[in-house]
């Protein structure tokens, strides 16, 4: 019976050992959708996995850590485009705007310099009525009437003497 002691001795204690191996198996190592949420243990697995790149290649914590930083990168990438491209429609839409109003002011500005010369080229041609304010016309130096500046020829006739006239005329 000793025998039999030994051996169911052994069986316990083989059974003890095989538990407590059981109890104390590695931890299953943390996944891709946990660095995805994570990104302290993120940043520690990163720093711990480029300490010794080579040692860590088939580390399937450090290949989930870093397909995690992979895809946050990609995503915050993702939003800061979003938002630089909004930033870049909202300054063209603001520089449009700019240049339609700078256009406007010069199509403005050059039309009422077409109706000024328009006007004083007109107001050359007509006579206003008596006790009325020549408008366009004296910004530019021009008289109310077109024919107050005009040259003016004077002929007198006066009748020629003979020299012989002259001298007896008294």
């Amino acid at each position: 019976m000793r025998i039999g002691r030994r051996t169911s001795g052994l069986t316990v204690s083989a059974l003890a050992t095989a538990a407590l191996l059981m109890a104390c198996e590695q931890p299953q190592p943390r996944g891709f959708i946990e660095y995805m949420e994570d990104s302290v243990a993120r940043e520690a697995t990163l720093v711990r996995c480029n300490q010794d790149r080579q040692g860590t290649t088939l580390d399937l914590e450090c290949a989930n850590a870093r397909r995690a930083a992979a895809a946050v990168a990609a995503r915050d990438d993702h939003a800061r485009r979003r938002v630089l491209e909004e930033q870049s429609e909202y300054k063209r839409l603001a520089l449009r705007a700019e240049l339609a109003a700078q256009q406007a002011a010069e199509r403005a500005a050059q039309e009422a310099a077409e109706l000024a010369a328009r006007a004083a080229y007109e107001a050359q041609w007509s006579v206003l009525p008596a006790g009325a304010e020549p408008s366009v016309s004296a910004e530019f130096g021009l008289s109310s009437h077109p024919l107050e500046d005009a040259p003016v020829e004077l002929t007198v006739n006066v009748p020629v003497r003979e020299p012989a006239e002259a001298a007896s005329a008294p």
